[in-house]
């Protein structure tokens, strides 16, 4: 379908903002008209008619439907934007795990999860995330995943996702394909998480070597 379901939407939306300014232009022609009915003699107002009218070779009513469509899709935008100041406020009375989330993401600085089955991902904060004050989930782009070793409990990377991003110019704007980062997105639930913390991969490898060393 070309237009899509929310794009009918829009245009069934503009051609009801047609019909209530016909009602309107008729209903005004009709009070304009009362005193020919009493015998007035002038021409009969019919405002309803300059809707059929030709504005540079298109219909009236075609240029007022595109506007109404424009309208109805920008009122649906305008109540989809996120409003930052009520859920940073919410967000301020959140656990230390939301507010270390938020703090990366207005910083795009990546994180490190790891999950109480040992599995372990690296990535950034989708700005998705606080569309909504949900509490429950984590959602992240993920550049890096693997999982701890079960004795030595060090992390090993056995996945990594910036190749396949940069092989494929992937990146946060779609593609034409209508790929891009988010399609890659990664929903972990709170309850499964055992840590997160900010991520380095310069400041990892260091604490990595100090481990090794100390475990010689």
């Amino acid at each position: 379908m070309l237009l899509g379901s929310h794009g009918i939407k829009f245009v069934v939306r503009g051609v009801l903002f047609v019909l209530v300014i016909w009602v309107f232009l008729y209903v005004f022609s009709f009070f304009l008209n009362i005193p020919t009915y009493f015998g007035s003699n002038y021409q009969p107002f019919e405002l309803q008619k300059y809707l059929i009218m030709d504005i540079l070779e298109v219909k009236a009513y075609s240029l007022l439907i595109a506007i109404g469509s424009i309208l109805a899709c920008q009122t649906e935008l305008n109540k989809k934007k996120i409003d930052v100041p009520r859920i940073h406020q919410e967000m301020s009375g959140a656990n230390n795990i939301v507010s270390l989330l938020f703090s990366a993401m207005n910083s795009q600085t990546p994180v490190k999860v790891s999950l109480k089955s040992k599995k372990v991902y690296v990535g950034i904060v989708d700005g998705t995330q606080f569309s909504s004050a949900d509490l429950e989930n984590v959602v992240i782009i993920p550049y890096l995943s693997g999982y701890r070793d079960k004795d030595r409990l060090h992390i090993i990377f056995d996945c990594n996702y910036l190749p396949v991003y940069q092989k494929y110019n992937i990146s946060h704007s779609e593609d034409e394909d209508g790929l891009s980062l988010k399609y890659f997105r990664n929903v972990i639930r709170v309850s499964e998480i055992e840590s997160i913390s900010l991520f380095d991969m310069k400041y990892f490898d260091d604490f990595e070597r100090v481990t090794e060393t100390e475990n010689k």
